[in-house]
């Protein structure tokens, strides 16, 4: 759902991952629900339709 309902992968992840972005140094938190996905066999187009 929250893939679907966002702009892009950027803004998914940083709702994905709000509470762990402050405890977080690294700022790349679209490669992070990329590599996420990767491991349910999910990529970021199979999830959001434009």
């Amino acid at each position: 759902d929250v893939c679907q309902s966002s702009k892009n992968l950027a803004d998914a992840s940083r709702k994905l991952f709000a509470h762990s972005l402050s405890e977080k140094k690294s700022t790349n938190h679209s490669d992070r629900l990329r590599k996420y996905l990767a491991k349910f066999g999910l990529s970021w187009t199979d999830l959001h339709k434009d």
